[in-house]
């Protein structure tokens, strides 16, 4: 019976990440916030830690959303700890990576930079959190530019060259007396 009771929350749980994903929209944020906190409940009853770890990541995100930022850094902690609890790496990167989102939004540069080079350790292939370093080293005191630069050539070596075989050339004809068109678009379009 107690099984039973398990399976069905965790079922229920399941079901409201989809549900969660279906009301993404800027109106919804307080429906979503509700879906991904009953996740989180429904989750811990069910024994299910990763399911629990969805609804937190979930709760992040909607409460950033709707500005409560004292509740979104408590998420951000209560999500690490259920991740260090798991010590799958595959979760791992995701609380300094918002660490370092917060960091970046008060200004503190140094901190940033340390929590993106925190989850670059847990995740090397991860380029948003190598391209945001750069970002966040450029806006911090004490990075020469020999620094900001060596960082980008080992951006460019980890990831860009992936990318650069990919690139295709413009279409667009370099002859300067080529016919120019410019369009406007409404922004009620």
């Amino acid at each position: 019976r107690l099984m039973a009771f398990a399976w069905r929350a965790g079922v229920i749980a399941f079901a409201l990440v989809g549900r969660h994903i279906a009301l993404w929209r800027p109106e919804n944020a307080e429906g979503r916030l509700a879906a991904a906190t009953e996740t989180v409940r429904l989750a811990e009853q069910a024994g299910d830690k990763e399911l629990a770890l969805t609804g937190h990541a979930w709760r992040v995100l909607d409460l950033l959303e709707l500005g409560d930022i004292p509740a979104v850094d408590r998420e951000i902690e209560a999500y690490a700890r259920l991740a260090d609890d798991l010590r799958q790496p595959r979760y791992l990167w995701q609380a300094p990576m918002w660490r370092a989102m917060r960091a970046l939004l008060e200004g503190r540069f140094e901190e940033a930079d340390r929590s993106y080079r925190q989850a670059l350790a847990l995740k090397p292939d991860f380029s948003a959190a190598h391209s945001n370093l750069i970002f966040a080293m450029d806006l911090a005191e004490g990075h020469d530019l020999k620094a900001q630069q060596a960082e980008r050539r080992r951006w460019h070596e980890q990831h860009g060259r992936k990318c650069a075989a990919e690139i295709q050339p413009h279409e667009n004809s370099p002859d300067p007396k080529r016919t120019l068109r410019v369009g406007y678009v409404s922004a009620d379009f």
